[in-house]
């Protein structure tokens, strides 16, 4: 086989009509001191992986055979277990496997059925090779798992708040013949959730963040269909024009993922408070400065301090960029919804005074040793308040 991890898990996907994407926790490795020995598999989609129903009170288990890019097959075996953790584990890989160490913690573990007890397995790095698979096979940034399953939605909300989102999407798209800029997609989530699901924006600053990214991904997917469905369906010229467009596609959902944190962290800091500046122009372009820039310019001593802050939805490689930002502040904050990160950058990120923010619900996927380093965005908003307080 010939291509990156990243393109023959797209075309094994594609070809073979399912996939589960799951991000590399620290206790799928050898990170923790933990007894388990594979990778932890999701429940709710059991059926995309295994025969075995999740039955409470009973252990089961099936042999499997899986082909790792990379790696040889292994005869490996998926169990559930039911009497007690109540969690589907894939075990079993020989001495050698080389997909348990620890630094491919948070790193994006492709799993393709090709067969009755057979699949293809993929391990891909990288932030850009990671966004690719994400966007090609459109699944959600920002959530520890997702399917694919030949572009057949899966229900995520309460009946009656995804009525009431898709009438509202629906009313949103037919007012465009080309795509609306990022802003206008990010106001339009505010309102939908204002509309359909007020309680979401009340729900604190973690579980408001992510409502929002999520429900503006939900709308994306809804006008992506509606402007490109016609282009699909009607064919192309030629394999250069197919080519053309699907860059095309995949480009501005990658654009779109970064942007729309970014603009929805800044609603958030705004509801509750926090003065800033989104992408201001002080050196390097950091994405946020709290609380303007001519605080950052001055900074005159015993005022209230200045906080720099880079906003990334995936940081494994791109943490370092934020370094490059703002000098005149030494500690930066950097805004991501990485599912997971090992022990070693998270350490290595502490070393260059960079400070995780993760929004909770993701946050939970990561090491408990770290969570000491990692804040949620409650933590960071009350550090801020705190930080104010004792310069005042």
């Amino acid at each position: 086989m010939s291509g990156s991890p990243a393109e023959l898990a797209i075309e094994s996907a594609l070809r073979h009509g399912n996939a589960l994407a799951k991000f590399i926790a620290p206790n799928d490795t050898k990170a923790t001191k933990s007894h388990q020995a594979g990778f932890l598999l999701p429940t709710p989609p059991w059926r995309t992986f295994t025969n075995l129903p999740p039955v409470e009170g009973k252990d089961a288990e099936e042999h499997v055979k899986i082909l790792w890019f990379g790696a040889n097959e292994t005869a490996s075996r998926i169990c559930w277990h039911g009497a007690k953790k109540h969690e589907y584990r894939l075990t079993r890989f020989g001495d050698r496997f080389p997909f348990r160490e620890a630094e491919l913690v948070g790193d994006l573990l492709i799993l393709v059925r090709t067969g009755d007890l057979r699949f293809e397995a993929y391990v891909v790095t990288g932030d850009d090779q990671i966004d690719q698979v994400l966007v090609a096979l459109d699944i959600e940034v920002g959530k520890v798992w997702g399917v694919y399953t030949g572009h057949i939605p899966e229900p995520s909300t309460e009946e009656r708040v995804l009525d009431c989102l898709t009438r509202r999407f629906e009313s949103f798209a037919i007012r465009f013949r080309d795509f609306p800029d990022t802003t206008q997609f990010s106001h339009e989530a505010v309102e939908s959730l204002r509309s359909c699901n007020p309680a979401a924006l009340n729900a604190g600053p973690d579980e408001t963040l992510m409502h929002l990214v999520r429900t503006e991904y939900d709308l994306f997917r809804h006008v992506e269909r509606k402007l490109c469905s016609s282009m699909v369906t009607s064919g192309f010229a030629s394999v250069d024009d197919f080519l053309k467009t699907a860059s095309s596609i995949m480009n501005r959902r990658k654009s779109r993922a970064g942007r729309s944190l970014e603009n929805h962290f800044s609603w958030v800091l705004t509801q509750n408070g926090i003065p800033h500046k989104s992408r201001p122009a002080i050196e390097g372009r950091p994405d946020v400065v709290i609380p303007d820039e001519r605080s950052y310019e001055i900074q005159i001593a015993g005022k209230p301090p200045v906080w720099i802050l880079g906003v990334k939805s995936t940081c494994k490689d791109r943490w370092r960029q934020v370094l490059q930002e703002a000098r005149k502040v030494r500690t930066k904050f950097l805004v991501t919804v990485q599912p997971a990160m090992s022990s070693a950058q998270i350490a290595d990120m502490m070393n260059h005074d960079v400070r995780l923010v993760v929004p909770r619900e993701v946050r939970r996927n990561y090491s408990k040793k770290d969570l000491g380093s990692v804040l949620t965005v409650q933590g960071f908003i009350k550090i801020v308040r705190e930080g104010r307080a004792s310069h005042s």
